[in-house]
């Protein structure tokens, strides 16, 4: 179980939790991919990735690792611990790509495995030599994550389920998690690669023989480039922060305040003023101030430029080269940029946008916005069409169709434009959602076969309830039978027997006496044969009442009773605080059978003890023990691995424990070697 270069562990996310229904499940998926979706980076999401799969599977480890073009050297990854493997959490090893997980990278295929399908894998076994250095697995889960290529970018395993083995609907699960995890890591790395954009834009921007400023509402400077320092003198640094008035001077500030208005209200401003520089030289410069308009049409702010126009040539050619490295800038975004005329053609796309579609860079300019909607869908276009040309931006989810025909969903933010006659056209950015769009139609579609499953299941179980009332109403019958038919032929043959005893017995010989004896003993077992077969029919019966159980008093009080007829040739010891959660009259016949066992299979002098371990109740004794490979039999009606002569019982009892117990939807095991005593064990 490779973790990579970095593991940690961090608050467990709802630890302890019962595991939720399917629908619960499906609405924790959503959480938890909306969640990954909100990390910050790749670290974040990977942290949230793990801990959200851990708990929505309900497993005690999970692993998320992203690698670097497959390259396993360069893995990132991250671990989730229940307080199961708290000893555990500082573990970790650098991964080499040979383990099964590289094997679900390498396939691009979910994987399963109880824990003896994983041991017997032969990729498996190359890392097998290592488990004493690793959590324990008990069953793994594992699937890809896939890139919008179908490249694979790392996986999620999942290992040791809290409750029975890992499902087929756990792994549909786990796969709807990953192509949604996937899809959030991709994310990131490409905001990641905006950002570096970004920056790169701003170094751009400082090797520009021209002052570029933004200037927020407030009228304070956000950002000026460095060409401030070479024509002025000053730091850049000592400019964010100040107001126009207060770093220009009152004269100044003035001849700039009208252009400056213009601006605040969302138009663009071009005008020529003379400026002072740094040298004590006045050179006419030419000054801009952009609008930053936002969504909803509030202005942000404004981008200012000031050019010198003394050499008009140099600054035109240094202008051209910023307007290139923007135009790739936005042709290499990864978002559609797209310009519409007032007659809403495209008059500028960028290259992702006309792929994004289907066609190629260039091949949609001069098309109207209605060739890439859907007949179905012009309606609604054409409201929305209306919106904009009163003036109003917004921002929707929408369907765009494909050169082909097919169709893609986006995020469509709007900007209207307003030019000297009115409306002049819309900004357009538009965010590829189709993978968002496709998970939540796999979540309706998986609600729906949910409900369906669930009416199909009701209806099974009102099927099997009806079967089991009939075959119930049949045990009573049989019981009824053997309770008052077998019963009284039994005393019949022990009266005459016990008769014959006590008025012949004298004139009878030996061996008739001694056979007379045996016949009376075999038939009083018969009896208690037939009693205990009644209990272990009514166990089956009766319905399980829940309830909180103080097993420490119980015990003790089967400990008092056992001695007081005989007193008992071992000590019991019953450890204090031990609680459970089922019916009490089902749980004191387990408990009174488990220590009536230890008890009777001690030495004398021996110690009975009744604890607690990992959250099951045991009673271990230091009697003659057994061999494991007969462990089955003793759950066995009548199977029996000692003799009646050495020590009496009929076989039931444990058979008992074992109904009882699976009636509480709980687990018993015994474990035990010949001669080293026996435990007992259930947990309910």
């Amino acid at each position: 179980m490779p973790v990579g270069e970095a593991m940690t562990n961090t608050s467990e996310v709802s630890e302890g939790q019962p595991r939720a229904s399917g629908e619960d499940r499906q609405r924790s998926l959503a959480n938890a991919s909306l969640a990954v979706t909100r990390a910050e980076g790749l670290r974040d999401a990977l942290q949230i990735v793990t801990e959200h799969a851990r708990v929505l599977i309900g497993a005690h480890q999970a692993v998320a690792s992203l690698t670097h073009k497959g390259d396993w050297a360069q893995t990132i990854s991250h671990i989730s611990l229940s307080e199961k493997y708290a000893a555990w959490r500082e573990y970790g090893t650098e991964p080499d790509g040979s383990g099964i997980y590289a094997e679900v990278c390498a396939r691009n295929q979910t994987m399963r495995f109880t824990q003896a399908e994983l041991e017997s894998h032969p990729a498996w076994r190359s890392f097998g030599s290592h488990a004493s250095q690793h959590p324990p697995m008990r069953g793994w889960l594992a699937a890809p994550l896939i890139a919008r290529d179908g490249s694979n970018i790392g996986l999620i395993q999942l290992s040791d389920k809290e409750a029975g083995e890992f499902t087929e609907e756990d792994e549909a699960i786990l796969v709807q998690f990953a192509q949604m995890a996937a899809a959030a890591v991709e994310n990131i790395r490409l905001r990641e690669a905006l950002a570096e954009r970004e920056a790169l834009l701003a170094l751009v921007s400082n090797r520009l023989p021209a002052c570029v400023s933004y200037i927020d509402s407030e009228e304070r400077y956000r950002f000026v480039n460095g060409t401030y320092r070479e024509w002025f003198g000053i730091e850049p640094s000592q400019i964010i922060g100040r107001q126009m008035r207060e770093l220009l001077g009152d004269a100044v500030y003035e001849t700039r305040r009208a252009p400056v208005l213009t601006a605040l209200r969302g138009e663009s401003v071009r005008f020529v003023a003379p400026t002072r520089i740094a040298d004590g030289r006045i050179i006419e410069s030419e000054i801009v101030y952009i609008p930053d308009v936002d969504a909803s049409g509030r202005v942000r702010g404004f981008v200012g430029m000031i050019r010198d126009i003394t050499e008009q040539m140099a600054a035109e050619e240094a202008l051209r080269r910023s307007e290139a490295s923007l135009r790739r800038f936005i042709d290499t975004a990864n978002e559609g940029i797209l310009r519409l005329g007032p007659d809403d053609r495209v008059t500028y796309s960028n290259d992702y946008h006309a792929r994004l579609l289907g066609y190629e860079p260039g091949e949609t300019l001069g098309m109207h916005v209605l060739d890439f909607v859907f007949p179905e869908d012009r309606e609604q276009a054409a409201a929305r069409r209306a919106m904009r040309r009163e003036g109003r931006s917004e921002r929707y989810e929408s369907r765009l169709r494909c050169k082909d025909g097919g169709e893609v969903w986006v995020l469509n933010s709007t900007v209207v434009v307003e030019g000297s006659g009115g409306y002049d056209g819309t900004y357009s950015m538009i965010t590829d959602i189709t993978d968002l769009k496709r998970a939540e139609r796999a979540i309706r579609e998986s609600e729906a076969r949910y409900r369906e499953l669930s009416e199909q299941l009701e209806e099974r179980v009102r099927d099997r309830t009806a079967e089991l009332e009939a075959a119930n109403r049949e045990m009573e019958g049989f019981t009824y039978s053997v309770s008052h038919d077998l019963r009284a032929p039994l005393r019949a043959v022990i009266s005459t027997s016990q008769i014959l005893m006590e008025d012949y017995g004298e004139v009878l010989p030996a061996d008739a006496c001694d056979l007379l004896q045996r016949q009376t003993t075999a038939a009083k077992r018969l009896g208690t044969l037939i009693d205990e077969l009644l209990r272990l029919s009514r166990v089956s019966r009766e319905p399980v009442r829940r309830e909180r159980i103080d097993i420490t008093s119980m015990a003790e009080e089967i400990v008092a009773e056992l001695g007081s007829s005989t007193p008992l040739a071992c000590q019991v010891v019953v450890a204090p605080s031990l609680q459970a959660f089922g019916d009490s009259r089902l749980i004191r016949l387990v408990m009174l059978n488990l220590i009536d066992n230890a008890v009777k299979f001690s030495p004398e002098g021996g110690t009975v003890r009744v604890g607690s371990e990992d959250s099951a109740i045991f009673v271990a004794d230091e009697g003659i023990g057994f061999d494991m490979q007969y462990e089955p039999k003793l759950w066995q009606p009548f199977e029996r691995l000692v003799s009646d002569s050495q020590f009496p019982g009929t076989g039931i009892g444990l058979a008992n424990v074992r109904r009882i117990v699976d009636r509480h939807g709980g687990r018993v095991w015994a474990d035990s070697s010949p001669g080293q005593g026996a435990t007992f064990s259930f947990v309910l």
